[in-house]
């Protein structure tokens, strides 16, 4: 079954990345507690830190 796609306000987004960045987690966990796609999450981060290694996915 496909799920629906959601739109994530910018201020979850942003608060999503914040936690990623300043955390030093990955993007993989942050994105399974928060219940969104790590993939997703993965883009939304990397406009912000275009460096960050991508193995965290």
């Amino acid at each position: 079954m496909v799920r629906k796609r959601t739109k994530y306000s910018d201020t979850f987004e942003a608060e999503a990345v914040k936690v990623v960045i300043d955390g030093s987690r990955p993007i993989a966990t942050v994105a399974n507690e928060l219940d969104i796609n790590p993939g997703t999450l993965g883009v939304s981060t990397s406009t912000v830190m275009p460096t960050r290694s991508r193995r965290t996915l």
